[in-house]
């Protein structure tokens, strides 16, 4: 039996609703509802370092988006359940094993003021599907099944003071849980400007304050006390525009917590090919991990490559590698994904793609505990066709 409609999803059918009288005459306004039908094969369906087991699956995936899009004001929504099928573990059958939703609008009342928010909504059955960079392409620990979801809400407004120098504020707010284990609130206030020195170099400075707190349960249960941490991080950045193709971005600053001093660095490559594009990111940063009560470290590198084949075959390429850890402990996570879309007219495109995750954790004296796993996937997917884009006022 399919699983009652949660808070998300009321909201999700309640626009919906009121868009379908008006998304089909009203310049601006845009209705896409898609459903992907795939089979998988999932070589460790439960995590494990040893006794493995895999099985077949057939996921079904229907999903809306629906959305405004004008020269001040844009906003869209969207929303995706996966139901998934097994062919000998049938325990796991479930009507809805993951939920992703998110919303995003952006204003622009003035040429000068930019003003954005943005929410997402994640819940799943297998943790692994929050990513350890909130949006990146690393997945999350392969920590067994259970019920684990993450929210998060940012807002931001960024002004252009002089024609040469812009200053941002933004505030963003998440919230992981994993069933039973315990939860984590983070709170990150960061303000910053934007100098253009020159046609190729823009220069940037920062300062980022990060609070967290903890929330764990005990055997049976019973919320145990709350711990809360922060950080302050003063940074400094700038951009280079090779040429018109290639840029490189790179941040630094120290990360403050106390009496203790620690590295903040982000490196981002950017480099637009004909007919596609190459991502390549290093971070050295702090984080937080569904069921751990304080946060780590984090060294991540992780990249993307994506080229298309003539007119209609899309492949990606997702490198990753990751290390998290705190005193005696520490997790290596490598990671690469494989997907190749074709698409065969406007509502149908046939996927494919490959997952392997393999993540190695070391704890002192001598621990190591290992995990592996290979998921294969194809299907098809039929989509409503995009929307045209918008003609200028």
């Amino acid at each position: 039996m399919l699983c009652p409609f949660n808070p998300i999803s009321k909201i999700m059918l309640a626009v919906v609703v009121a868009m379908l009288a008006t998304a089909c005459t009203t310049p601006g306004y845009f209705v896409v509802p898609s459903v992907s039908v795939d089979e998988l094969y999932d070589d460790n369906l439960f995590f494990v370092s040893e006794d493995k087991q895999s099985d077949f699956i057939t996921r079904v995936s229907p999903s809306l988006e629906v959305g405004y899009e004008a020269d001040t004001l844009s906003w869209s929504g969207r929303y995706r359940f996966d139901a998934e099928a097994y062919a000998r573990e049938s325990e796991l059958n479930s009507a809805n094993v993951r939920q992703f939703a998110d919303v995003e609008v952006e204003y622009l009342p003035t040429n000068r003021l930019t003003l954005s928010a943005t929410a997402d909504y994640t819940k799943t059955d297998t943790p692994l599907d929050l990513t350890i960079i909130p949006g990146g392409s690393i997945p999350g620990l392969l920590v067994g099944r259970s019920e684990a979801t993450r929210t998060a809400v940012n807002a931001a407004a960024s002004y252009r003071l002089t024609a040469p120098t812009t200053g941002s504020l933004a505030y963003t707010w998440t919230r992981e849980e994993l069933v039973d284990a315990g939860g984590s609130d983070t709170n990150v206030l960061e303000t910053w400007f934007d100098q253009r020195l020159s046609e190729v170099n823009t220069l940037s400075y920062g300062y980022m304050y990060r609070q967290y707190r903890f929330d764990q349960f005990g055997m049976n249960g019973v919320a145990g006390r709350a711990a809360t941490q922060d950080s302050n991080t003063p940074w400094i950045g700038l951009s280079h525009q090779f040429n018109a193709r290639t840029r490189v971005v790179v941040r630094a600053g120290p990360r403050v917590d106390g009496s203790s001093v620690d590295p903040y660095v982000l490196i981002s490559l950017q480099h637009q090919l004909t007919k596609g594009k190459l991502l390549l990111d290093y971070k050295r940063d702090e984080t937080t991990l569904l069921g751990e009560p304080g946060k780590l470290e984090l060294e991540a590198l992780y990249g993307t490559f994506s080229r298309r084949f003539g007119t209609r075959l899309d492949v990606q390429l997702t490198p990753g590698y990751a290390r998290v850890y705190q005193p005696n402990t520490s997790t290596d996570i490598y990671s690469l994904g494989l997907g190749a879309v074709y698409k065969v007219n406007e509502s149908v495109f046939l996927t494919a793609s490959y997952e392997f995750n393999f993540q190695e954790v070391k704890t002192e004296p001598g621990g190591m505990h290992e995990v592996s796993r290979n998921v294969i996937q194809v299907g098809v997917r039929f989509t409503y066709p995009r929307r045209e884009p918008r003609e200028p006022r």
